[in-house]
């Protein structure tokens, strides 16, 4: 009996232990019910990998059957409702420009020539939506400005930098080569500062040139040629080397001729003979130890015979000297690139022959003919083939001749005269073009790529109507 009863005894408590673990395990099932449908979360572990680290759902995303993301919030943040929301690129990291290239047609040319154009690689003209020679040229001398590969083409990254507030405007440099070089050393060859062949190459004579232009014109000197260099060396306010204007035929032959003279007049004084003249002259020319020898009547002659005589070939020699002035002209003479006048004819007759005959001849920024030119280098080019005096210069500087007719009206524009235009973005010229009569026009275009015909519109949204500045009546 006593057994009996506490055998009885032992299954009491455990049945309450075990009821009293089933109610609160309901109640935990309860709690966590209630709290999903509460809040929508629920915290549990999961097994992740074979090093048994456990994740909670605050790390990882669960799916639902319509492929909405349940995106895990900190728990001190207000949890989201869950919604599905269909997969975007949204997130993608797009290139902010489209590679642009020769032969392209994208609006996004119009932007690429605009800039261009006021970093001073482009004459300013009409934009377009052709990506043609010219911009590919232009595109080549910000990669040469910039010191990078002159491949032409506008990527992504390139266009970055060209759209940059400190993007590095137009300059030429040591070591650059191109024809807008070639331009500059004509220049500078014109106001004296350059003597070496123009060969189109930045070399460290061009860049000695450059630095004696910016020295002598109150520039910064930097050896390099920058779009403010470029506008005063193309003007009639540049200044030239002083000993360097007359020198391109007259001053190498007297400059020459001073330094034999002392040694001439002795030459000429050997020969009739006067023995005490040579014997004064020669402290002159620092030999004095030859004229205490001459005391001895036997020996007077001697050194007379002996060093003199062999002094005079190399004097009569001298006149040699005088020839070599004359090559060292001639190289420069046919370095210049503009040719004779053609058989297009004089006046202003011949002026639009000869540009109707340049018609469909590429751009090219710093080109001047003959088979490439820019504005200003195709206008001047015009003029001269007409037999018109004109330095090569821009078209700035054209437009600031006083001593040409200023046509004010577009309506009084008459055939043969400069017309000029400022831009969208500056009131300050930089176009130029050769009026055929009326308001149609033939000009260099940067943006067009090559020589070709224009008409001044009659409103403000004609390019060449809003942008009219001036004309000017040479003949």
């Amino acid at each position: 009996m006593k057994s009996s009863q506490s055998g009885q005894k032992r299954r009491i408590p455990l049945g309450i232990f075990i009821l009293t673990v089933g109610v609160l395990g309901m109640l935990a099932v309860v709690v966590v019910c209630l709290f999903t449908l509460k809040f929508g979360s629920f915290s549990f572990l999961r097994y992740a990998n074979d090093e048994s680290e456990y994740l909670t759902a605050e790390q990882f995303h669960v799916e639902t059957s319509d492929h909405a993301t349940i995106t895990p919030v900190p728990s001190d943040t207000p949890i989201p409702e869950i919604s599905a929301v269909p997969t975007d690129n949204s997130q993608i990291d797009l290139s902010t420009y489209s590679t642009l290239q020769f032969g392209d047609e994208n609006p996004d040319v119009v932007n690429l020539q605009i800039r261009l154009m006021a970093l001073g690689y482009m004459d300013y003209d009409e934009p377009s939506n052709v990506f043609n020679l010219s911009t590919e040229n232009a595109v080549k001398l910000f990669q040469r400005a910039s010191n990078l590969e002159q491949t032409g083409i506008a990527t992504n990254a390139l266009q970055e930098l060209l759209f940059d507030e400190n993007a590095q405007q137009y300059r030429v440099k040591i070591s650059d080569d191109g024809a807008d070089v070639r331009n500059a050393q004509q220049r500078l060859w014109e106001l004296g500062y350059y003597t070496d062949k123009i060969s189109g190459y930045y070399g460290p004579q061009t860049e000695m040139a450059v630095r004696l232009f910016q020295s002598r014109n109150n520039i910064v000197i930097d050896g390099e040629i920058t779009r403010q260099v470029h506008d005063i060396l193309f003007s009639d306010e540049a200044r030239a080397l002083s000993t360097a204007t007359p020198s391109p035929t007259p001053t190498p032959v007297p400059t020459e001729e001073p330094a034999a003279t002392p040694t001439d007049k002795l030459a000429v004084t050997a020969k009739p003979e006067p023995t005490p003249k040579r014997t004064e002259n020669p402290p002159a020319t620092e030999k004095p130890a030859a004229t205490p020898k001459p005391t001895d009547a036997g020996k007077t002659e001697k050194p007379h015979s002996t060093d003199k005589p062999t002094a005079t070939p190399k004097v009569t020699a001298t006149p040699k000297p005088t020839k070599t002035p004359k090559p060292t002209a001639t190289p420069r003479v046919t370095n210049s690139p503009h040719p004779e006048p053609g058989n297009y004819g004089s006046g202003i007759s011949g002026l639009i022959k000869c540009a109707e005959a340049q018609l469909g001849d590429p751009y090219l920024f710093g080109a001047s003919g003959p088979d490439y030119f820019d504005c200003s280098g195709f206008v001047c080019y015009c003029m001269k083939q007409a037999g018109f005096s004109v330095s090569r210069t821009s078209s700035k500087n054209l437009a600031k001749n006083n001593s040409w007719k200023l046509i004010e009206s577009i309506d009084d524009l008459k055939r043969g005269d400069l017309i000029f235009w400022c831009s969208d973005d500056s009131d300050s010229v930089s176009h130029v073009a050769i009026c055929t009569g009326g308001r149609s026009f033939i000009h260099a275009s940067a943006s067009g790529g090559c020589v070709k015909t224009g008409s001044i519109g009659s409103s403000d949204s004609n390019y060449w109507y809003r942008n009219f500045v001036c004309g000017r009546r040479f003949a």
